[in-house]
């Protein structure tokens, strides 16, 4: 598990941070939740998408909308 410093600014958009791991690039999005909050998910690049925290696989770098669907409730 890796740990990436989130930034806590609330914006109308996600923050979007970035850092190195051992097997590529992670990034995380603030995706808005249902408590008018944000929840941090962690993307993984791999090959030409992302693994997400349930080992689920995006095609292309996914839109927050795609995420909150997960990770927005």
């Amino acid at each position: 598990i890796v740990t990436v410093p989130v930034a806590t600014t609330l914006v109308a958009a996600p923050v979007v941070t970035q850092s190195k791991v051992a097997s590529g690039e992670a990034i995380v999005i603030n995706i808005p939740n249902a408590s008018g909050g944000y929840t941090p998910v962690t993307l993984i690049k791999h090959k030409t998408g992302y693994i997400g925290p349930q080992g689920e696989y995006y095609e292309g770098h996914p839109t927050v909308e795609q995420l909150r669907v997960l990770y927005g409730n």
